[in-house]
């Protein structure tokens, strides 16, 4: 079946916001795997135990959040229904990691900002979802 050429809109919102939000994720993770004790002695306080009490669960979830963000991101650009599939698997290491951040916070001060930016990510990524269903719909992607 052929695929109908996608609107210029859906092109850019998908490389301009998804695509750039997603690699910044992936910046974000590569930083954080990396994060030498020095540099945790130099955060603030309230952020020193989101990187001395790092679970392998963690690591993971956050690998399926940006990655699968990422993937799915291009798999929409190459016109590939398999981008729902990446986004779900996103959507599901973003409810994990959350999960993991929110247990660590406990109700201190970054509980607020832990909510924040998952109620950031959890918007974009339905969105996304919501965005490939459409172009499945549409017929934008085989």
């Amino acid at each position: 079946m052929d695929t109908l050429k996608s609107p210029f809109w859906f092109r850019a919102l998908i490389i301009i916001i998804l695509l750039l939000w997603n690699l910044m994720g992936i910046l974000n993770f590569f930083f954080q795997l990396n994060i030498t004790k020095a540099d945790v002695l130099l955060l603030p306080e309230s952020q020193k135990i989101f990187h001395t009490e790092t679970t392998c669960i963690s690591i993971i979830s956050f690998a399926m959040g940006v990655f699968g963000g990422f993937i799915g991101c291009f798999a929409l650009l190459t016109k590939r229904k398999t981008a729902l599939k990446f986004f779900w698997i996103s959507f599901i290491g973003i409810l994990l990691h959350m999960n993991h951040n929110l247990t660590l916070s406990k109700g201190g001060e970054m509980e607020s900002q832990i909510l924040l930016m998952s109620s950031i990510l959890i918007a974009l990524t339905l969105a996304s979802i919501f965005l490939t269903k459409k172009a499945i719909a549409k017929n934008w992607v085989v």
